[in-house]
């Protein structure tokens, strides 16, 4: 003889219940509480004993009470049973489990704790609410169940609540990883009783080792699992340029969304080459220049220096001028050609034409060879 007092559909995943059935007079027991000491129970063995998804507990004792248990896909559904049930009982859990998924297989995905698409799922759980009297039953003192359920709920309730801080701390590290620029997580969770971190890291993030050390988690908890990449933080992509232009003290390197500032002092072959080498920095997409750094105006510079440092010294009571002040002379005239490039933009192809004429060992003047 036996009956079946509460039918509970628990969803698989949130531990939460989305349906419930019960036979008439019999106390009530709050599905939620049921439905989440089942759930917890469940983890714990998948935890303890490293079973995996599919297996689990399929039958519990509680005094007089068995509960019954038949998991599927998504949700997992448990009888209540008073007494010593048939098999049949357990062919009719699993086709009712299997309605179940097949009507809200699309709402039982999808679930977010919003028990309204499963309003009539009650009528199906219903049909599970069996019984077989040989005279009718006396009402019974539910006392022993509730004490039995508050010692397992008590047990289990501290473990719970270890794993949720140890579960929180992990969480709170990830987002602060997510956080911090050079670092992508592309998933995170449980894999083999430890906690697994997978993401990409570029090479000039900072050490991932000084946020775990700050985070109060045991590292032996946990396992990362990092793959390469170059990031296009700003401030990642400024390091990376600052690395490979390997600018001088005196100038300066700012990176805005893609275009790197320079500023400052520099030689003119540096400004030359940074044009042309910022661009193969990843994250760089153009260069800007302060108008100091401006390369017709950096060659103006050099050639006025050079003119402006320049000294010519004649031999006394001698018109004429030595070969090393000829030399000279020859350099400031290369200088002031320059000049006229830098101020002249009309004529300067034309004068760089004339620049790429090798010099002769000699310069001539309006009077002849100096």
């Amino acid at each position: 003889m036996f009956r079946v007092e509460q039918v509970f559909l628990i969803h698989k995943k949130a531990g939460l219940p989305i349906g419930h059935a019960v036979a008439s007079a019999v106390a009530m027991q709050d599905p939620s509480l049921v439905s989440g000491m089942l759930s917890a129970i469940q983890d714990f063995v998948r935890d303890s004993f490293h079973t995996s998804q599919g297996q689990g507990i399929n039958r519990m004792n509680v005094g007089d009470l068995d509960v019954w248990i038949e998991e599927g896909p998504y949700a997992i559904l448990a009888c209540v049973i008073r007494g010593i049930a048939p098999r049949e009982l357990r062919d009719r859990m699993a086709e009712v489990l299997e309605n179940v998924h097949r009507e809200y297989s699309g709402q039982l995905d999808q679930f977010d704790g919003e028990t309204t698409p499963f309003t009539k799922v009650a009528e199906e759980l219903s049909r599970c609410l069996e019984h077989r009297y040989r005279q009718e039953e006396k009402t019974k003192s539910f006392g022993f169940v509730y004490a039995t359920a508050a010692i397992v709920f008590l047990l289990f309730a501290g473990w719970l609540g270890w794993r949720a801080v140890q579960y929180g701390r992990w969480d709170r590290l990830v987002n602060t990883l997510r956080e911090q620029p050079g670092f992508v997580i592309t998933s995170f969770g449980r894999e083999h009783g430890k906690f697994a971190v997978r993401g990409l890291r570029d090479p000039l993030a900072a050490d991932p080792a000084q946020t775990i050390h700050g985070s109060n988690v045991d590292p032996a908890d946990g396992e990362f699992h990092w793959g390469g990449y170059y990031s296009l933080d700003d401030g990642i992509v400024e390091q990376r340029a600052k690395s490979i232009l390997s600018p001088p003290a005196t100038a300066i390197l700012k990176l805005k969304s893609g275009v790197l500032v320079v500023t400052g002092a520099a030689s003119a072959s540096w400004v030359k080459d940074i044009q042309s080498k910022a661009l193969l920095v990843p994250g760089i997409h153009s260069v800007e220049l302060s108008p100091e750094l401006n390369p017709g105006r950096l060659a103006f510079n050099q050639a006025k220096a050079q003119i402006e440092s320049s000294v010519v010294k004649f031999p006394v009571a001698y018109r004429r001028l030595l070969l090393s002040g000829g030399a000279l002379v020859c350099d400031s005239a290369r200088s002031l050609m320059w000049l006229f490039i830098a101020c002249a933009p009309p004529v300067r192809e034309l004068m760089r034409i004339s620049a790429r004429a090798r010099p002769t060992s000699t310069c001539r003047g309006p009077g002849g060879r100096w």
